[in-house]
């Protein structure tokens, strides 16, 4: 992750080895001024493995596989967030 205003150089630096994960100004840097009006500043979080089943970790991929195969198998009955398939 980078702090990018108009082509500098980055000025936030980013660590996820805690939980939650955590942002802070790079050393000798400050947070960004704000400008003036509504929703100045606006943050762009991109998570996850990407768009391949082959990116998913091996437990999430047949957890994945266990509950799509089980909706399909009882798809008669199934309710998906207390909505009926049928």
């Amino acid at each position: 992750m980078a702090w990018r205003p108009c082509g500098h150089p980055p000025r936030i630096r980013s660590t996820t080895k805690s939980e939650p994960g955590r942002i802070a100004p790079v050393y000798g840097q400050s947070w960004p001024t704000a400008g003036p009006g509504l929703n100045p500043i606006t943050i762009r979080f991109v998570v996850g493995y990407g768009t391949r089943l082959d990116l998913l970790p091996a437990p999430i991929r047949l957890a994945l596989i266990g509950i799509v195969s089980d909706y399909y198998e009882h798809r008669a009955e199934a309710t998906l967030f207390g909505v009926s398939a049928a």
